[in-house]
């Protein structure tokens, strides 16, 4: 009676009442993959839900991004929040997936290989691997996620576009964070300051170049 009456009442608040009112959750699940449920009794309905497998089907494959959305936020899983954060249609719903991974190999994956710069950004501002963010800093295509990594590494003016000599030392004392290989190798070959390019070669020729480790190591 309660599962007509949440798809059929005419009264939005009828419909969610209704839906609370049922602790089945395969019940609940059927209401959900409903089209007729209205938007606020299906959002009741999916935050009813605990079991893993039902929230994982509604996340992955639900026509509508708003059920994907509140589902995602109840996933615990990381290889189910990895795919949606790297696949789903809606960017809403790929950004709470990010922000719900925590592990570490997968943060390196969305900040790495994610098609939306929303997701890279979000894993850049979780991960610690010095290394991945330097590859970032100086790769990723958007200059917001380059500079988000810069910023983690503690390196806020070194690749800054213009050549403001009033900045010269703290980009020196940039280089001087700096242990990843590749990164010291573009700065020597490309800085706009000999100084810097300086700094790096030094660097690179104590041994640091030698000891650095690839990023997709």
């Amino acid at each position: 009676v309660l599962a007509d009456i949440a798809l059929n009442d005419v009264d939005g608040d009828v419909c969610v009442g209704a839906v609370r009112g049922i602790s089945d959750e395969s019940l609940l699940c059927d209401l959900i993959w409903n089209d007729d449920l209205k938007i606020d009794a299906r959002r009741v309905a999916i935050k009813k839900i605990d079991n893993a497998d039902f929230l994982a089907d509604i996340a992955l494959y639900h026509p509508r991004p708003a059920a994907r959305l509140v589902s995602v936020k109840k996933i615990a899983s990381q290889q189910v929040l990895l795919k949606i954060a790297l696949n789903d249609s809606e960017g809403r719903v790929r950004k709470a997936a990010a922000e719900g991974i925590d592990d570490g190999s997968f943060l390196k994956t969305i900040a790495l290989s994610s098609s939306d710069e929303h997701v890279r950004m979000i894993g850049v501002q979780k991960i610690r691997d010095k290394y991945v963010l330097t590859h970032i800093a100086l790769n990723d295509s958007n200059w917001r996620v380059r500079m988000i990594a810069l910023s983690r590494l503690h390196v806020t003016v070194l690749y800054e576009m213009d050549c403001d000599e009033s900045n010269l030392n703290a980009r020196i004392r940039d280089v001087e964070k700096i242990d990843y290989g590749p990164a010291l190798a573009d700065i020597a070959l490309n800085h706009c300051f000999w100084e810097v390019r300086f700094e790096a070669v030094s660097r690179i020729e104590n041994g640091v170049y030698a000891g650095c480790k690839a990023v997709t190591e």
